[in-house]
């Protein structure tokens, strides 16, 4: 099982993220995955783009139901609120 966060861009930051340490905050790295938890509600992750190839969202902040409104779609197979 991996578990690692998505990274923060540096120029947000100010920080370089460690070698190898973050997950790039993209479709393609979200979909490597079985379940991803969303435990805080940044800016990056309201992209609609990033869920589509998502298995199951377990989501603590409610942020990424309302992105896949009416007529939006390509959501995650499935999004448990928490």
């Amino acid at each position: 099982m991996k578990l690692r966060e998505p990274s923060r861009s540096h120029l947000t930051t100010g920080v370089p993220p460690p070698q190898g340490s973050l997950l790039p905050c993209t479709r393609e790295a979200f979909a490597e995955f079985d379940a991803l938890l969303v435990a805080t509600a940044h800016d990056q992750f309201k992209d609609p783009r990033l869920w589509g190839g998502v298995k199951l969202v377990v989501d603590t902040r409610n942020m990424v139901e309302p992105l896949f409104g009416e007529g939006v779609a390509g959501g995650p197979k499935r999004l448990v609120k928490a």
